[in-house]
């Protein structure tokens, strides 16, 4: 015959296995609503880095010189923000 204490911790046990379980099938939904959604974005992401870099193949075979000066200047500008960043307390 089964004690009260064993079966308080049946009743737990049954509890916290229904929770796992209702978690578990709450998170497969949410995932299966997610992956079109993060699908259709990494497909349209892609699309505008495919143009962009065709942009950039434009205009570095126009003048290769005005897009390493860009290049260069802006990634002086990024090394200075890090250093800013940086160095704050």
């Amino acid at each position: 015959m089964a004690s009260d204490t064993d079966n308080t911790i049946d009743h737990a046990a049954d509890t916290a296995r229904d929770a796992i379980n209702k978690t578990a099938d709450a998170a497969k939904d949410k995932a299966d609503d997610l992956g079109p959604s993060v699908t259709d974005t990494v497909d349209k992401a892609r699309s505008l880095i495919n143009d962009g870099l065709d942009k950039l193949r434009t205009a570095y075979h126009d003048n290769p010189a005005r897009v390493l000066t860009i290049g260069a200047v802006s990634l002086a500008g990024l090394i200075a923000i890090l250093t800013t960043l940086a160095r704050r307390d």
